[in-house]
């Protein structure tokens, strides 16, 4: 055979492998992900030659790149900043704090194996983040999805894709291939990776959107789709060309593309893809790993496995109490994070390639894998009885300095809900720390640019002042519009604040103007020389001046135009990051008040071929036959609340339901096996429609009736798509055309309900007769 058929061949059998493992698991209740996994192991080149079949290991790591690239972009578009924004800054400090812990406990761990201090780091990432997808996944099954417990443990793991992201980009720039101290440049690293994702997410939350809309108007959701593709290769190389990895890159875009109204859209059109080669990416990590080295690392994935169970339940139970919750929710959300997944094995593959890791410990990382996925639905089905047993036990000490820590936390809470000035101020200081952010980036980045834009040009590239003064003045015109929305907010808040206080005290009313002033200008000088720190000065005072003298013109003679595009900016950012009412937000406020009865929140997606697709819910009547009820539908991105009896369902909906468990788990038995059931459409498929002619004879029952008085439609579900009269054709008529002898019509419909509107025209004549 040639390459090319070989390498076809290599395909088939990895697709196929991957077909059997993911089905086999799926059966046995465990995430696909574990199939494609133990597949790679068994066709890969460290198996028995009877076994091992592939045989271009290398091509089809090239595929597994790609297939990285669309892994990331598919977990960004389920990264929600709307969603991370409701959840608040809570789940943010879990996740945060909880894999510092981890971290911490891993790397002492990987330390005392024998690994080097750059190995330990990268075994101590591989346990600090979780598996959303197999979590989700767990949460459905179980029907436990909408509970306190477990909307906190979702919240954490979007959280995490954060804290993943910037471990691998850490972990790719602190100690790229093994060299150097495993803490030096850490600080600037951080710096520059925080700028990078600060601008990029910026712009591309001002320009995707607005495209994406320009393209939903104009185009077909094919181009919208091969668009989408070559941006998301783009963005990726682009971020590679700044010292980072294909994974930033698609996560990024991925995260930009979910905050658009074509979201759901693109993840279907996606959805293929990303299941294809992010499979082919598994499988390749399977076949990385050496089967023949498993029983010798046997001990180490047991400790591997016993930190990451107890390690991460533990830290993130201790996270939450921290913050507030009780022990019971603080508990069951802890159990409910410890399945690990993808990040594990990018990880270990990044450690592996850099060689700080020996090869062996991708099999660590696939086994504690396996292990926390198997156990995972074992910890959610008894997380209730674990967490009751921790909280009823009594903790001497632990115990009364909780409850007295929770209520400070409470009272800190009522105290700033009920103060009016943070109300007020605190939309503005985010907006101030958001720009400042950006200026800073901006800055920042600006600095390795302008020096490689000298190596590469020279200075005298631009005639007459030179490059580093065009450089100069391009970045101050890019500056300028952050900075007057800066000062402005900086204004408002000194005033704000002024009144404020004019208003506690009558005597600061006389000199509010002076307190104004006061509040607003050493600001105003500290954030000058903060940004003249941080800006990348080469021409000396002279260029410096010169710069801001040209801002300054700048601003006196646009300033309405540049408060214009701040305004526009703003709008545009608020509109991608704000709350949106009519997203869904999780679990309802209620719904705690209801867990004494033994009530929880369901949730089913209706399957393609679902067999009631357009029937209504009082058709369905899951109510009687389940004793279950149907509070809500999402579809395609849009929840519609409390839906009445005759809201109709179709193949994709979402239904959110409640009842107990025992319920809601026959409710969607019920529905997922309702395929050509009784709801199913008798009159057959879209193949068996025919269009007839049909003639209004005289002395016909129907003449001088109007369309919609006859209801043929409705009663038989049939379709006047025309009408003829008199040579006059009209397409289609409205509801309030009346028939009149010799119409013809013409009717769509399946052959049956044909003959019955052919006999209905037919009657009149014959009592005619």
């Amino acid at each position: 055979m040639t390459e090319a058929a070989i390498f076809v061949q290599d395909l088939a059998i990895i697709l196929i492998a991957a077909a059997i493992g993911g089905l086999v698991c799926r059966r046995l209740g465990l995430s696909p992900v574990v199939g494609y996994l133990v597949a790679g192991m068994a066709v890969g080149p460290y198996t028995p030659d009877w076994l091992g079949v592939v045989q271009h290991v290398d091509r089809v790591r090239l595929f597994a790149e790609l297939g990285l690239v669309f892994l990331m972009f598919g977990i960004g578009l389920s990264f929600s900043l709307k969603r991370l924004r409701q959840l608040g800054l809570s789940v943010v400090v879990v996740a945060t704090g909880g894999a510092l812990l981890v971290f911490t406990a891993a790397r002492s761990l990987g330390e005392a194996l024998g690994l080097e201090p750059a190995g330990g780091i990268f075994f101590g990432a591989l346990l600090v983040v979780s598996s959303s997808a197999v979590i989700g996944k767990l949460l459905n099954d179980s029907g436990t999805s909408h509970d306190k417990s477990s909307q906190l443990a979702l919240g954490v793991t979007l959280a995490e894709d954060i804290v993943a992201i910037v471990a691998l980009t850490l972990l790719g720039s602190v100690v790229p291939e093994g060299s150097g101290a495993p803490g030096a440049g850490v600080g600037r690293t951080v710096a520059l990776f925080g700028g990078f994702v600060l601008v990029l997410a910026t712009l591309g939350l001002l320009v995707v959107p607005r495209v994406l809309r320009w393209l939903g108007k104009e185009a077909s959701t094919e181009l919208q789709t091969l668009f989408v593709a070559g941006l998301l290769f783009a963005v990726a190389l682009m971020v590679v060309k700044a010292g980072y990895s294909l994974a930033l890159g698609a996560f990024l875009l991925g995260a930009i593309v979910a905050e658009t109204p074509q979201r759901p859209t693109l993840d279907r059109a996606f959805a293929g893809m990303r299941d294809m080669f992010g499979a082919i990416f598994f499988v390749a990590v399977g076949m990385s790993i050496p089967v023949a080295a498993l029983p010798a690392v046997s001990g180490t994935i047991g400790l591997t496995l016993v930190v990451a169970v107890v390690g991460r339940a533990l830290a993130a139970a201790v996270m939450f109490m921290l913050l507030g919750q009780d022990k019971v929710t603080a508990v069951r959300a802890g159990l409910i994070l410890t399945p690990l997944g993808e990040f594990s094995f990018v990880i270990a593959q990044l450690g592996i390639d850099g060689g700080v890791l020996p090869r062996e410990y991708l099999a660590v990382a696939v086994g504690a894998a396996l292990g926390t996925a198997l156990l995972g639905p074992v910890l959610v089905k008894q997380g209730d009885r674990i967490a009751q047993l921790v909280a009823g036990r009594s903790w001497p000490g632990f115990d009364q300095v909780l409850s007295l820590y929770h209520r400070l936390l409470e009272g800190l809470k009522q105290r700033r809900d009920r103060n009016l000035l943070w109300k007020l101020l605190r939309r503005r200081l985010v907006q101030i720390g958001v720009e400042v952010a950006l200026v800073s980036a901006l800055l920042v980045l600006a600095r390795p640019g302008v020096r490689l834009a000298l190596q590469t040009w020279g200075e005298e590239a631009v005639p007459w002042v030179g490059t580093t003064v065009a450089l100069g003045a391009v970045l101050a015109l890019l500056v300028l519009v952050p900075l007057i929305a800066i000062l402005r907010n900086l204004q408002a808040v000194a005033m704000i604040v002024a009144n404020y206080l004019a208003r506690k005290n009558r005597a600061w009313n006389r000199i509010k103007g002076f307190l104004e002033a006061m509040l607003f200008w050493p600001v105003a000088v500290g954030l000058a020389l903060w940004l003249w720190n941080v800006a990348p000065v080469q021409g000396g005072v002279w260029l410096a001046a010169g710069v801001v003298v040209l801002m300054g013109a700048a601003a006196m003679l646009f300033w309405r135009q540049f408060i214009r595009w701040h305004s526009e900016m703003e709008v545009a950012l608020e509109a991608s990051l704000g709350e949106d009412p009519a997203a869904p937000t999780g679990t309802p406020a209620w719904a705690d008040r209801y867990a004494p009865w033994g009530l929880h929140l369901g949730e089913l997606e209706l399957p393609d071929r679902f067999g009631g697709a357009g029937c209504t819910l009082a058709e369905i009547d899951l109510r009687r036959r389940c004793e279950v009820a149907v509070i809500a539908i999402e579809r395609r991105g849009f929840r519609i609340n409390n839906p009445g009896a005759g809201a109709t369902v179709f193949p994709g909906d979402k239904l959110l339901l409640l009842g107990t468990l025992r319920q809601i788990a026959a409710a969607k038995r019920l529905l997922l096996d309702a395929v050509g059931s009784e709801w199913a459409d008798a009159d057959g498929d879209l193949d068996d429609l025919t269009v007839e002619m049909l003639d209004v004879p005289a002395g016909s029952a129907v003449a001088g009736r109007r369309l919609d008085e006859v209801a043929w439609p409705q009663r038989l579900s049939v379709q006047v798509v025309g009408v003829e009269r008199a040579g006059q054709r009209q397409l289609p008529p409205d509801a309030g055309w009346v028939l009149q002898p010799g119409d013809r019509l013409l009717i769509m419909g399946v052959t049956a309900q044909l003959n019955e509107v052919e006999a209905e025209l037919a009657a009149g004549e014959e009592e005619a007769k």
